[in-house]
């Protein structure tokens, strides 16, 4: 996983997950039909409290990309030219009128425990590269 901090409120992360394809091909859709699935409630509680949020997902050489206003998406997903690779990348831009006065992104990744004991059992590397690109 990788997690890009861009400014004060805006952050990007990715990975190498994807959602369950339909039959056609596609992502399912997850919640209020956007390509957030059921799996990733950290980001479905990032899009809420996000003015703008991107998602894209690439996988089998397709993409498809969303963008959400909070966590309502502003149409369906719309097909892209993805990168090689296969995964899951969200954008957010936090919305400074839903957080507390001055907040921003914690610039000190070691202070919050990122794992915690219910991460045992989880499938994956278990790392987390994070850049402050601010």
């Amino acid at each position: 996983m990788v997690a890009e901090i861009h400014g004060d409120l805006a952050f990007s992360v990715r990975d190498d997950a994807c959602e369950a394809l339909d039959e056609d091909g596609m992502p399912r859709l997850g919640y209020l039909d956007s390509l957030i699935g059921p799996d990733r409630w950290c980001g479905a509680a990032a899009a809420a409290l996000s003015t703008r949020t991107v998602v894209e997902v690439r996988r089998d050489g397709r993409g498809v990309r969303q963008e959400l206003a909070g966590a309502r998406p502003l149409g369906a997903p719309e097909a892209f030219v993805p990168p090689a690779g296969r995964g899951t990348r969200m954008r957010c831009a936090l919305d400074a009128a839903a957080l507390a006065p001055g907040a921003a992104i914690v610039a000190d990744p070691a202070a919050p425990d990122l794992y915690g004991p219910w991460c045992e059992e989880l499938d994956g590397t278990g790392r987390l590269l994070l850049r402050d690109l601010r």
